[in-house]
């Protein structure tokens, strides 16, 4: 039985923008953002508006409202995404192009082997193809009042207590989280820079892969989703969307990256998506990066379910090797 260190491969193709800085989007009322003691105003309290049509802040005390149809994911060709594409049927940004991730295909096929290590018998990654998170304006509360979007538990294959490497493909729009504890894959470590305003190499405007931790309780993100995984053995948790230096608040962003995480043969994984004040971020006008048109849509992926214009995340095994 293999027992090697977890491995953790990441291809990030996020949308970034040279105008937002982190906590405010322009357009955005200030009030928006901030409290009137001039912390994000992410918890409780009054609600506010940005400039867009007064639509209401999500994480602001607002309550949800957002609900309209449209935004069917664009099922066509596969591959990551660019800016600037129009969904012709729901009017909103598609994302195409992009990484090619080898071993991904329309039907989501799971690539069994491959450069990382010696093939793998059977398919122990089948039972984590396709899986998904979703936001909806009636999902179940939790005894702190918290929503829970996404909450299931899936067992993957393969040889019981065998370690497998398994690169997984996460795409989607997604709310941005801050999380403590762990590691985030893919932003530099260092200072920010002086001015998010203006566009330094390096760093972005949108959300990453996090391993480990957990979301940080003392942030003025706290109320925002968290969204993620964990898997029992090797007992680990992985985040979705942990925000990246310049990442601005009250605002969905399209994901497409690879990550690869070790699963024992046998082991469960635990989706879950929760919200601590039930006012999911939509994908709608007023929330999204400059220069985007919402509802953004992703190539390949259905955009959310319940036909409201929520955020939706979806899982895809690329490869598994042991």
């Amino acid at each position: 039985m293999k027992t090697s260190a977890l491995t953790i491969t990441l291809l990030l193709t996020v949308a970034c923008s040279s105008e937002p800085g982190r906590g405010r989007l322009p357009g955005q009322d200030v009030n928006a953002a901030t409290s009137s003691g001039g912390a994000p105003a992410n918890g409780s309290g009054g609600s506010s508006t940005n400039n867009s049509g007064g639509v209401t802040a999500f994480k602001t005390g607002g309550a949800l409202g957002l609900s309209a149809g449209g935004g069917a994911g664009n099922t066509g060709g596969g591959g990551g995404r660019a800016i600037g594409g129009a969904n012709s049927a729901a009017g909103g940004t598609t994302m195409s192009g992009g990484p090619n991730t080898a071993g991904t295909s329309a039907g989501g096929a799971t690539n069994v082997g491959g450069a990382m290590g010696q093939p793998v018998s059977g398919d122990p990654g089948a039972a984590l193809n396709g899986q998904r998170w979703e936001t909806t304006s009636n999902a179940p509360q939790d005894a702190q009042g918290a929503c829970i979007y996404t909450d299931k538990t899936v067992q993957v294959g393969g040889t019981p207590g065998a370690i497998y490497n398994v690169m997984l493909r996460f795409r989607g729009v997604l709310e941005g989280k801050e999380y403590t504890g762990g590691t985030a894959q893919g932003d530099p470590v260092g200072s920010a820079p002086v001015s998010c305003e203006v566009p330094v190499p390096g760093f972005h405007d949108s959300v990453q892969f996090y391993t480990g931790g957990m979301g940080d309780p003392n942030s003025s993100w706290s109320n925002y989703n968290l969204v993620g995984f964990t898997v029992s053995a090797p007992m680990q948790t992985y985040y979705l969307n942990a925000l990246m230096l310049c990442t601005p608040d009250d605002t969905v962003f399209p994901i497409d990256y690879t990550a690869t995480v070790q699963i024992a043969g046998g082991a469960t994984v635990h989706l879950t998506q929760t919200d601590p004040n039930c006012n999911a971020i939509p994908n709608a006008v007023g929330f999204v990066l400059p220069g985007m048109t919402p509802p953004i849509s992703v190539p390949g992926v259905a955009s959310n379910s319940t036909g409201e214009v929520g955020q939706f995340a979806q899982m895809d095994v690329v490869s598994v090797t042991q």
